[in-house]
């Protein structure tokens, strides 16, 4: 794909321009995950011994996104990233949001290029489903890579392509 005036970026990057404009400090609290039906009580309890807290602090930070990316608390401490430490730690570790960025996508399935993001609406689309929930996520992201100077190639031209080869 084609970049403009600025120099490429990795998907750490353009996510984490996304999640929080590059704040590695950031947070955010997700009261419907809180609100609901806490899907694996064994992390509540993994997070409880891993930052010395009650039961509820720990499902506080289940239910809340953290650093550049905005990894949920639930994943962060999930065993496919194997972090065990606070998320004070994580916080104020830019490294590792990153290395447990990449752990998570490619645990997922969703660890894709840029280029791949900008030139291919169905890579677009999987990676919004399953790293953010929602289709919607597709506009943010399309934001993104424009800011970053990709040309993002919509579903009509991909398909087109398709046709011609």
């Amino acid at each position: 794909m084609q970049i403009a005036s600025q120099s490429p970026v990795d998907l750490f990057q353009l996510i984490s321009y996304v999640e929080s404009k590059n704040n590695a400090s950031a947070l955010r609290f997700e009261q419907g995950v809180f609100n609901g039906t806490i899907r694996r009580p064994d992390l509540v309890e993994k997070i409880s011994a891993s930052n010395k807290c009650s039961r509820a602090t720990a499902t506080m930070i289940y239910a809340t996104s953290w650093g550049a990316a905005q990894i949920m608390g639930f994943n962060l401490y999930d065993k496919h990233i194997h972090f065990d430490g606070t998320v004070a730690e994580y916080l104020t570790n830019p490294q590792m949001q990153k290395l447990t960025f990449n752990t998570h996508c490619a645990a997922k399935h969703i660890l894709f290029s840029v280029a791949e993001l900008a030139g291919n609406p169905e890579v677009r689309d999987l990676f919004a489903k399953v790293y953010n929930g929602a289709l919607t996520y597709r506009g943010p992201l399309c934001d993104a890579l424009r800011h970053f100077g990709y040309t993002v190639v919509s579903a009509e031209e991909f398909y087109n392509q398709q046709k011609l080869k």
